[in-house]
């Protein structure tokens, strides 16, 4: 399981839209398998297999 804290902390190595590959495989590895964004208030639900 992974916390929000290990998101946070990869989501703040990205400098560029360059650097966004590196991020997902950085989550991918804690246990991230899917993720949803919601545009109208910028609030992000992270899923593992035991969410989804």
């Amino acid at each position: 399981m992974f916390t929000v804290e290990q998101i946070e902390s990869a989501h703040s190595k990205i400098k560029s839209g360059a650097e966004f590959p590196k991020y997902i495989q950085e989550i991918k590895e804690i246990g991230v398998i899917a993720f949803e964004t919601w545009v109208i208030d910028s609030h992000t639900n992270y899923g593992d297999r035991r969410s989804l």
